[in-house]
């Protein structure tokens, strides 16, 4: 009696000492080694007492011993739990290492007194002693990736959970994570780095079943940090034990970045798992249709469901702590978290119809306000958190060098076929916002045809997609020509550094669309779009030829007289282009206006345009080959010849000063900024002509006095 009194309060006083604060320093120095050593002494200081005392002792106060180093061992794992979880493996190591030898060289008769305890026993008097609930219902079967040389598969089941996660048994790791699950619900505390573990053993294990646990125990943790986070937000009185997971958000980034690795290990797109082009992605109301399966009833779900679920709770935890404009201000967290976004956006195009279902799921379900779309087609082109991906992903190099290229791919696509499916679509009326989507998929298209080379024509999509350019180029030119972004895209369009792009995509989409420009807002029509977009301040020589071409081969095709009217005063002023090639081409343009003089109009606008146009393309005349050499100081000299050489002198003034006027305003109502540019020029031009051929009282009166009125 007196021996058990004195034990109890040794053990008590061993307790306490550990639990001193004014001990904690000692205790956890030189890396908690004293709680490592108390802890190995520990264990195999109890095992050795059923190797020490004969049978009746040990039934006799097998509870009370079992109680005293319990009390000890959770002591010290509430110190330190990883210390102590390490610890406690080691004694396990150990203990399974010298089973066979007998303790202090000990004879056979020592071990017949032990003649009962057979290895499964002694297994479940430790599994009691390290807090298993159920120590009998450890599984016994062999394993040959044992942790230990010569024990069953029990003892490595004895380790710490924290510790078991990183062994090389599946099976074992497996029965970690279902120990960690239940530890949780009875609300022990775990060590702080346990949600790390967990992901990173969901983005490192090749064995699906433990991704999936861990995937699915990390889940529905987060989902709890999250819903604590809402909580403390609208200040409800919840108080939820997650220590182990919120320490995740001392680094959202960090968080993001390691979510996004384990969905991008366990994506059927980055393996190439599933049959898709861009041919194949068909966008209907709420869904995305294209060849989807389900898995089938009673198959476990995929790791990547639980992928999709953590990165869209992530993404949901840090727009708790920011604002979708400060996310995308800070340049730690935007990266991250657009990586998120477009990778969980990627899926929703995924062949598996639960993999798209959850995916979209997950985007809907992002805290952006009341105006959160229930729609694909209105996700990504009007969702505040799309738009800014869209924009980092085409001009950023960080976010590309973040997410593999097939997702990247996924996203382009399935953001030109939701862009091309609201800028036709009625549920779009609001002509700004048409407008807006209809400058992101310009800007989508010209990123995605940068990509084209010469072999792309062997893919077996290659004639789908560019039908789907082209037509997707004259959605979006139709809405333009409303506005006055058209001669900027057209510029644009047209300075695609791929030759493969152009002119199978381009060029039959700007062709083809002529026609249609007759009625745009800036009152431009036909190929005096192409003409003036030759105009713009950051038009580069190739964009400027290539368009030229275009408008030549166009009116050659069908020669229209108010088109070459409309386009006097432009081509007069690129005749000052620095780029001889440019200077060339407008040449050319005014050779074909030279028909317009044998054509059945004949009123007296189509024969000034036809006189002009002969002053300028006339092969036999010094004047061609100054203005190709030195356009800016021939074009007076060729602007005199014109009026001079004129049968009516008088109607040519006022055709360039009344061309001039309308060229600079937009429908007579506003100033064209090309328009206004090319008018600039020519009135320079003619103010150097001199007062004998045009005086300043004509130039004021006739464009002059409007132009500055408007100003």
């Amino acid at each position: 009696g007196k021996d058990k009194f004195k034990a109890d309060r040794d053990v008590s006083f061993l307790v306490d000492m550990i639990n001193e604060p004014s001990l904690a320093s000692l205790w956890n120095a030189n890396f908690g080694a004293l709680i490592a050593a108390v802890t190995v002494k520990a264990i195999t200081s109890y095992d050795n007492i059923y190797k020490t005392q004969t049978k009746w002792i040990i039934e006799s106060s097998s509870t009370v011993i079992l109680n005293r180093y319990k009390s000890i061992l959770e002591a010290l794992s509430l110190n330190s739990k990883s210390v102590h979880d390490l610890s406690v493996a080691f004694a396990l190591r150990k203990l399974t290492q010298n089973q066979s030898t007998p303790p202090n060289g000990g004879s056979s008769s020592d071990t017949k007194k032990n003649d009962d305890i057979t290895q499964q026993t002694r297994m479940e008097r430790l599994a009691s002693l390290l807090g298993h609930t159920n120590p009998t219902s450890l599984p016994t079967q062999s394993s040959s990736n044992e942790l230990f040389n010569h024990d069953n598969q029990s003892a490595a089941l004895l380790l710490p959970p924290r510790v078991a996660l990183e062994n090389a048994d599946a099976s074992v790791r497996l029965h970690a994570i279902t120990r960690l699950n239940k530890s949780i619900e009875d609300g022990v505390a775990q060590g702080i780095d346990l949600g790390r573990a967990l992901l990173r053993r969901l983005a490192t294990d090749d064995d699906v079943s433990v991704a999936n646990a861990a995937g699915t125990l990390l889940a529905s943790q987060l989902k709890g940090v999250l819903d604590q986070e809402k909580a403390m937000r609208n200040d409800d009185d919840r108080h939820v034990s997650l220590m182990a997971f919120e320490s995740l958000m001392t680094d959202l980034d960090s968080l993001a970045k390691e979510s996004l690795s384990a969905m991008v290990k366990w994506s059927p797109i980055t393996k190439g798992h599933d049959s898709w082009s861009p041919s194949s992605l068909v966008l209907k109301g709420n869904t995305t249709k294209h060849n989807s399966k389900k898995i089938s009833p009673g198959i476990a779900s995929p790791p990547i469901l639980m992928c999709l679920n953590i990165c869209g709770t992530v993404a949901k935890l840090m727009l708790e702590h920011e604002s979708i404009e400060d996310i995308f201000d800070d340049e730690i967290l935007k990266i991250p978290f657009a990586s998120l976004i477009l990778a969980l956006a990627a899926h929703v195009s995924s062949g598996d119809q639960d993999v798209s279902s959850t995916a979209l799921k997950e985007l809907q379900n992002l805290p952006i306000g009341d105006d959160a779309s229930n729609s694909v087609t209105n996700l990504i082109p009007t969702h505040p958190v799309d738009i800014n991906v869209l924009s980092l992903l085409m001009n950023s190099d960080a976010l590309s060098a973040n997410v593999p290229i097939s997702l990247r791919n996924r996203y382009l696509w399935l953001a030109l076929h939701a862009h091309s499916s609201s800028l036709t679509s009625s549920i779009v009326s609001d002509s700004a916002v048409k407008h807006d989507i209809a400058l992101r998929m310009m800007d989508l298209i010209l990123y995605q045809m940068e990509f084209y080379k010469a072999s792309m024509k062997k893919k077996t999509s290659f004639v789908w997609e560019i039908e789907f350019f082209r037509r997707s180029i004259r959605d979006c030119l139709s809405v333009l020509a409303e506005g006055t972004n058209l001669d900027r895209y057209m510029s644009k369009l047209s300075s695609v550094t791929s030759v493969v792009a152009f002119e199978s995509i381009v060029k039959p989409s700007i062709s083809s669309q002529l026609e249609a420009f007759s009625n745009t807002s800036n009152g431009l029509a036909g190929i005096v779009v192409l003409v003036h977009s030759c105009l713009q301040s950051k038009a580069s020589k190739q964009s400027a030829l290539r368009l030229l071409d275009v408008a030549i081969e166009s009116f050659d095709t069908s020669p229209n007289v108010n088109d070459a009217i409309s386009c006097i005063i432009p081509t007069l002023s690129l005749l000052t282009h620095p780029e001889k090639d440019i200077r060339e081409s407008i040449i050319r343009l005014h050779d074909s206006f030279q028909s317009l003089g044998n054509n059945s109009r004949k009123d007296d606008t189509s024969e000034i345009v036809s006189h002009i146009s002969k002053n300028v393309a006339d092969k036999t005349s010094f004047m061609r080959s100054s203005l190709l050499m030195d356009g800016s100081n021939a074009l007076p000299h060729l602007l005199s010849q014109i009026i001079l050489a004129s049968d009516a002198p008088g109607s040519v003034r006022e055709f360039l000063i009344e061309k001039c006027k309308e060229c600079a305003l937009i429908g007579g109502a506003g100033f064209s900024i090309s328009g206004s540019r090319a008018a600039a020029v020519v009135l320079s031009a003619l103010e150097k002509c001199g007062e004998s051929v045009i005086s300043l009282q004509k130039r004021w009166d006739g464009a002059g006095k409007n132009l500055f009125e408007k100003f």
